[in-house]
């Protein structure tokens, strides 16, 4: 990661600079990959590529050596693009460093938009494959549900499990999983819930999903893999070529999970029924423009209804640094919630939009951004991620950019004081006679600062002097005021690699009470090794809302990771993590008082030889406990092996 000395290789093996493969090697041989996407400079450390790496030191420094497979690369044969390259080595002492290979001027669109052509190189006319991975799973499990009058419920299960991979050529892969199991996939990191109004983004961790990721990707999250709770098989295509590429996933889905139903005001949900889903990408890019369309339809079972999206979008790059984004879909949804059972059935169709327009400048010292986004009432896209609908959106930036800048004895490397402005206003139907259309849901004027200095410490500082909201259409407006601080910093301590934190502080929302009170809300998360093989990450959230002297709201989670490596290849990974919250009366408010605590363990063996062969073996817990609930908990044991053939 960013805390330690390593290089990088970046490689766009399409040409067009839109997404690059990277992989890393630090000066131990200890290997990171993932993939780059130009559009919003992200970088994903979720896909899993099959290569090699190995460093080994001299008295300059260290050599690295890289081996990638030509089958961990997409590209197109014959293409009369070049494929592009980009090497890196970032050195993290007092000062941080970062050398490139090409220069990456400020005003550059995206950190891999001066890729260089690879020079006197052939790919290879044909590059097909088949890969059968097999897995087998057995378990024991325990569940307490807490009632005296049921027993303790106990299950013995051997599952199997395929994943298949079959390339014909560079272009086309295929992919599929037959009753994929995610038992080792990483858990979720708890997240702060209880006081929030929206759901909220979870990251996909599960390897059948994360082939070409970059090929689902939009201006918006219309296309959320997570949005598949439990499927039974998964099949998907994708395609590059010099100029189109695209990607098709159909899915069996065993439903228990939930279904967003977003509103104006907040997020619902409904426990989602099996279902028979598909998603579909295709995009063109050349040059400077990239023209997309995207489609997206979940069929419930027993009659439960259908959702429908479709959309398309586009970028172009225009003269002196001008960048427009935009995006148009359409809805159509007849599983609604039931109004006594609160469940999804087949109603009436309802048919939505959303728009989404955005224009940005980048320039040496300047960057400026517009974006407008509406959402009718009735849109719903059941295979992507949204959260909110109902409302009208503006948001606007305007960032200063300048380097090395002294004040008060401190230097600043990079130095960007900037100005954001945000405004969501109801835009309820018009048939409907809601006195709320029009009202203000949310908005903010934020002066801020961003500035990086030695030991790659960043921190960003916003004050919202000016920052309104709404729980719902009869609540009143809240005026929150506070301070907002985030920072990380790199100690450069072998014990200790990295440290980020940010707070709240002031007045903020209760909305379940429809107030502002006096609170905090801060978190911490830190790497740190006490010795050379163990690796230890505590992370800790909390908010903290007051009333008077009394405590109105208190939610926690907590999270620690550790890692002791036995070998090379052999570690032993353990996982302690809880959530809880405590909530006081408010006779004025309506609110009763209540508490709850969730809490999780995992202890885990892992041998992997590589990407495609692991096996693990382990046991978990978790337990459920708070006010007028019967505590519960679950026990479980279990071996799993991973082939490839």
């Amino acid at each position: 990661f960013r805390t330690q000395d390593f290089l990088v290789l970046y490689i766009d093996a399409v040409g067009h600079k839109k997404s690059a493969q990277f992989y890393r090697v630090n000066a131990h041989g200890i290997t990171a990959d993932g993939l780059h996407t130009a559009d919003n400079d992200n970088e994903d450390f979720s896909p899993d590529h099959d290569f090699e790496a190995v460093a080994s030191p001299t008295a300059q420094g260290y050599n690295a050596l890289f081996k990638i497979p030509y089958a961990s690369l997409r590209f197109s044969p014959g293409s009369a693009l070049p494929w592009r390259v980009m090497v890196g080595r970032r050195i993290p002492r007092e000062q941080v460093r970062l050398d490139l290979s090409v220069p990456l001027p400020r005003e550059a669109t995206s950190f891999i938009a001066n890729m260089q052509a690879l020079q006197g190189f052939t790919p290879p006319s044909s590059n097909s494959f088949l890969q059968l991975r097999p897995t087998l799973t057995a378990r024991r499990t325990m569940d307490d549900t807490g009632n005296p009058s049921l027993p303790a419920q106990t299950a013995s299960q051997f599952k199997l499990s395929l994943d298949a991979k079959y390339q014909a050529n560079a272009q086309w892969t295929l992919d599929a999983a037959l009753n994929p199991d995610f038992s080792q996939v990483a858990v979720d990191v708890p997240q702060l819930s209880r006081n929030a109004r929206f759901a909220l983004f979870s990251q996909e961790k599960r390897p059948v999903f994360l082939e070409s990721r970059d090929l689902l990707n939009s201006p918006t999250d219309a296309l959320y893999t997570r949005a598949i709770h439990d499927p039974r098989w998964v099949l998907r295509a994708s395609y590059r070529g010099d100029n189109i590429s695209g990607t098709a996933l159909a899915a069996n889905d065993k439903g228990g999970g939930l279904t967003l139903l977003p509103s104006t005001y907040g997020s619902g949900a409904a426990t989602s029924p099996a279902s028979t889903g598909v998603m579909a990408r295709i995009k063109r890019e050349e040059g400077g423009y990239s023209l997309g369309a995207l489609a997206a339809s979940k069929q419930y079972a027993n009659g439960a209804g259908h959702n429908t999206a479709v959309a398309v979008d586009w970028t172009v790059d225009l003269p002196s640094n001008w960048r427009t984004i935009g995006q148009v879909s359409l809805s159509d949804t007849s599983a609604l919630p039931d109004a006594v059972s609160g469940n999804l059935r087949a109603q009436a169709t309802q048919r939505g939009s959303h728009l989404r327009l955005e224009i940005n400048r980048s320039l040496p010292n300047w960057f400026a951004l517009a974006k407008l986004e509406t959402w009718s009432p009735e849109f719903r896209n059941d295979a992507g991620f949204v959260n909110q609908n109902g409302v009208r959106q503006l948001d606007a930036q305007l960032r200063y950019k300048t380097q090395n800048v002294g004040f008060a004895g401190l230097k600043a490397n990079q130095f960007e004081p900037y100005v954001q402005f945000n405004h969501t206003a109801d835009a309820s139907n018009p048939k409907s006679t809601a006195s709320s259309r029009g009202d203000t849901v949310a908005g903010y004027l934020t002066p801020g600062l961003w500035m990086e200095t030695a030991h790659g410490f960043d921190m960003d500082l916003q004050l919202r002097a000016v920052s309104l909201t709404r729980s719902d259409a009869n609540a009143p407006l809240l005026h929150e005021r506070y301070a907002h601080v985030w920072s990380s910093v790199l100690p450069g301590k072998p014990y200790l690699s990295l440290v980020e934190w940010y707070a709240d502080a002031g007045q903020l929302a209760d909305y379940s009470a429809n107030r502002t009170r006096p609170g905090v809300k801060w978190g911490v998360y830190a790497r740190t090794r006490p010795h050379p093989r163990l690796e230890l990450e505590p992370r800790i959230d909390q908010l903290r809302l007051k009333e008077g002297s009394k405590l109105a709201l208190n939610e926690t989670a907590m999270r620690l990771l550790a890692v002791w490596h036995l070998a090379a290849r052999h570690s032993i990974r353990g996982i302690a993590q809880s959530s809880s919250f405590e909530r006081g009366a408010d006779v004025a408010a309506k609110l009763t008082a209540d508490n709850f605590r969730s809490t999780a363990q995992s202890l885990t063996y892992i041998w992997r030889q590589s990407n495609a062969q692991a096996l693990y073996a382990g046991l978990s817990r978790g337990n459920t406990s708070g006010l007028a609930r019967l505590p519960s908990k679950g026990n479980e044991v279990f071996v799993k092996a991973q082939f490839e053939i």
